[in-house]
């Protein structure tokens, strides 16, 4: 899990920048980022890994997407 919580990733710049701006409220940029990277990979990536799933049709992909983004708000926005 260390490569998510490089702090020179994509992500975790982006969620500096947020919080340096005064969009989110985080305190530890590298947990967050490894947070919301699970909440996409629990139905999107793990599932297939262990053979216990296939990828998410179209329309629950777009829930699956939705919720984790405002689940993920709910947490660290302003």
């Amino acid at each position: 899990m260390a490569y998510i919580a490089d702090s020179q990733s994509g992500l975790n710049i982006w969620l500096k920048q947020t919080t340096e701006d005064g969009r989110l409220v985080i305190e530890n940029i590298d947990i967050a980022a490894t947070q919301f990277s699970g909440l996409l990979k629990s139905f999107a990536y793990w599932p297939q890994i262990v053979g216990f799933g296939g990828y998410p049709e179209s329309p629950e992909y777009r829930q699956i997407i939705d919720s984790a983004v405002a689940m993920f708000l709910k947490q660290y926005q302003t």
